[in-house]
């Protein structure tokens, strides 16, 4: 194939890799595959790169994102792809770091549902949001917030309910909705306070204070 002009050598060290000339080449062998074929193949890679790379797996999570959710790994596919999104995040690029949660909340939708699976849900939905902020996408992260909101709900999952009650303190502060952000810090401290929960407390705080502040109720902002 190297010979043929097909694949190339693109990493000598510290393992040999190849990669096709052209683009089209690998589009024309990639559809020769049955689907069967292909899934099993990519199965096949994750399970090498797994054994392979053991000791440095970080090093190739965009990879076994892609091969996991080609091969129908569902589990493995929400593990890797919000590893991957996180390396993103990392390195600042928002926009990929938001498909990549997607992604992996789609994948999470294909697996078995159980209240582990919707606090997974929950907690990839605030991965969302958290990248969403820099990205100024208001509409998006309400979307995504009012979605953890129900499934915490569904669950009874205070602490998870309270870290989206304190993001809408935020959201709603951003949008000049000052007396909704001041009723959701409200919400998001009793549950801090009842679940002696600090970080929450402190997340908190912040936006109840300055909706109290923009509103003029300088004394509530100082005690926040």
């Amino acid at each position: 194939l190297q010979t043929a002009e097909f694949v190339f050598p693109t990493q000598l060290f510290p393992d040999l890799q190849y990669s096709f000339k052209h683009a089209l080449t690998h589009d024309v062998a990639y559809a020769g595959l049955r689907s069967e074929r292909r899934r099993e193949i990519h199965q096949r890679v994750v399970l090498a790169i797994e054994d392979v790379y053991a000791g440095r797996i970080s090093e190739q999570v965009e990879r076994l994102a892609d091969h996991a959710l080609r091969g129908g790994l569902q589990e493995k596919a929400v593990t890797y792809l919000r590893q991957a999104g996180a390396k993103a995040v990392d390195r600042e690029a928002y926009p990929e770091a938001v498909i990549l949660f997607e992604q992996a909340l789609d994948a999470l939708a294909h697996l078995p549902e159980s209240d582990e699976a919707i606090r997974t849900a929950i907690d990839i939905r605030f991965d969302i949001r958290n990248v969403l902020q820099p990205l100024g996408d208001r509409n998006r992260i309400a979307t995504r917030l009012r979605e953890a909101e129900q499934l915490a709900d569904r669950i009874g999952d205070r602490q998870r309910n309270g870290w989206v009650q304190s993001y809408l303190t935020e959201q709603f502060w951003m949008l000049g909705q000052y007396k909704d952000s001041i009723a959701a810090g409200e919400r998001a401290l009793a549950v801090a306070e009842s679940l002696s929960d600090l970080p929450l407390q402190v997340v908190t705080n912040l936006p109840l204070g300055l909706a109290h502040h923009t509103r003029g109720d300088y004394k509530k902002a100082r005690d926040c």
